[in-house]
């Protein structure tokens, strides 16, 4: 039995962000093997979840005002669904890791897995809640048999707070990728955007880009798929920028709509700013999703999956988004749509890079299943 815990951002309208977690679950479903996926509202704005193949239980009042006692109540939630002597509990962050810490010193699991999406030195501006973050955080690493983390870069600094390398292991938000229906390019000039609409997407830059290469391509077409805080915010620059005919708005879809409309696709977008923290120790999963489905990225250098796009020449990494780098984005998409065995050669690239990072191959190992 296998208890997975973990946050889950819901867009407004109710829909589940796809996350590392839903990977793991998507594996062990088909995998036939049994557990539990206990979900916790990362925003508090609705009850946790249990679910399991019996269905789905809303349990808890999610203190949403109150992140102390909002933790507690996830945690005793996390115990009480967990307390099955035997289990393997993945924890995924420090509030859902620490309840991993006292299942084990309860001897109530036989492996306790700390899976860590994200990392950041700042995770709250109160020191003191900060603080704590971390002190769970290093209280995870102490008492886990295993630390799992998505990306190359939070790998390396687990190995720098002394995890061991045969505790120390690299998950990427990679998809499965045989399970992918992917295209053949049909000859379309389609970008595509896969992100929450807020200010840690680089979106400016995005508009600029389309507009100039509009002005010798004018079937160019960007679509954006998400939603959020910044939405209209970016309908107004698209708008602004009088490039409102090539770049349309889809909205929250369900992941496998999303699959769909990126295998559809040309090249994908995954540009950056620095306004989130842990977007440096992350691991873009929708560069992972684009290059799985046989589509370049143009991506920024500030995750680590751009070293892993740049060392399998599956795509552009770009650096601070000024007028040089927007240049150069554009020479780019010309020279993709312009030279056929150029962009060929990038598709082959990243479908390599697909494969070599399909997530049931490293999941397998990982849980030796």
């Amino acid at each position: 039995m296998y208890i997975i815990a973990s946050h889950i951002a819901y867009s407004k309208n109710g829909s589940e962000t796809f996350g590392p977690a839903n990977n793991i679950c998507d594996f062990l479903l088909d995998k036939n093997k049994d557990f539990i996926f206990i979900k916790h509202c990362l925003s508090g704005h609705r009850q946790s979840e249990i679910s399991s193949k019996s269905g789905v239980l809303r349990v808890g009042k999610f203190y949403n005002k109150n992140i102390v006692i909002g933790s507690l109540e996830k945690i005793v939630i996390n115990l009480k669904n967990a307390n099955k002597k035997g289990v393997v509990f993945i924890g995924i962050d420090p509030v859902n890791g620490i309840s991993g810490v006292a299942l084990k010193l309860f001897k109530r699991t036989k492996c306790f897995i700390y899976l860590t999406p994200d990392y950041t030195e700042v995770r709250f501006k109160n020191s003191v809640l900060n603080k704590a973050y971390h002190l769970m955080d290093r209280i995870c690493l102490k008492y886990a048999d295993e630390v799992w983390s998505v990306s190359t870069r939070i790998v390396k600094k687990r190995r720098l707070q002394g995890v061991p390398d045969s505790r120390n292991k690299f998950l990427p938000n990679s998809p499965d990728f045989n399970s992918i229906k992917r295209l053949g390019y049909d000859g379309n000039n389609k970008l595509v955007i896969v992100s929450p609409l807020s200010k840690a997407l680089d979106f400016g830059p995005v508009i600029e880009i389309i507009k100039k290469v509009s002005r010798k391509y004018s079937d160019i077409k960007l679509q954006v798929v998400g939603s959020g805080d910044e939405e209209n915010v970016f309908k107004k620059m698209a708008e602004q920028s009088g490039v409102e005919k090539n770049v349309t708005f889809l909205g929250w879809r369900s992941h496998d709509e999303v699959i769909k409309i990126i295998s559809e696709s040309f090249l994908g977008f995954a540009l950056y700013t620095k306004f989130a923290s842990w977007n440096r120790y992350g691991d873009s999963m929708k560069a992972r999703e684009y290059v799985a489905c046989g589509i370049p990225v143009i991506i920024s250098d500030i995750p680590s999956t751009a070293e892993d796009i740049s060392g399998y020449g599956a795509g552009l990494v770009v650096g601070e988004m000024n007028d040089q780098e927007v240049n150069r984005v554009c020479l780019f998409i010309e020279k993709c749509i312009d030279d056929k065995s150029f962009y060929n050669s990038l598709r082959n690239n990243a479908l390599k890079m697909g494969k070599d990072f399909d997530k049931n191959k490293i999941l397998s190992e990982l849980l030796k299943v």
